[in-house]
């Protein structure tokens, strides 16, 4: 590559992979080692780590992607999609390997503690946080 120290170029490198991976799934991982690239490149791009964080989940890491994600709201604590998925990834991790039943309810108080946020600091009205906590019984 022409620009490999370039943050911006595994972004958008990142972007193609992710769009291509919309039509055939093989191109999500390659669109997972770009962002984790650019991670290292700009430790402080809350969005290069949300994204990283999103990726790692829909790779079925969903640890990593957890931690991508709270490394993303200590960046920037109001940034609203990734409260919001990193709600959703501790909702996950919280259930059965079914995803039907909770069998860790530390994972699962952060999860809804993280839709409660949203509603009290940055929009009360958020549908999608309501819907979550809706779903989850809340």
């Amino acid at each position: 590559t022409k620009f490999p120290n370039n943050a911006v170029f595994w972004k958008t490198r990142t972007r193609v992979f992710y769009t291509l991976s919309q039509i055939d799934s093989r191109y999500l991982p390659r669109a997972l080692d770009a962002i984790e690239k650019g991670s290292l490149l700009a430790p402080n791009d809350a969005n290069i780590w949300y994204n990283l964080g999103v990726l790692y989940g829909q790779n079925n890491k969903i640890q990593k992607g957890i931690e991508a994600l709270e490394k993303t709201i200590k960046l920037k604590p109001d940034y609203r999609d990734a409260r919001y998925a990193l709600g959703l990834s501790y909702h996950t991790a919280s259930l059965d390997e079914k995803g039907k039943i909770v069998i860790n309810s530390a994972f699962n108080e952060k999860a809804i503690a993280q839709m409660q946020y949203i509603l009290l600091h940055i929009s009360p009205t958020d549908a999608g946080a309501l819907e979550s906590l809706k779903n989850w019984g809340q």
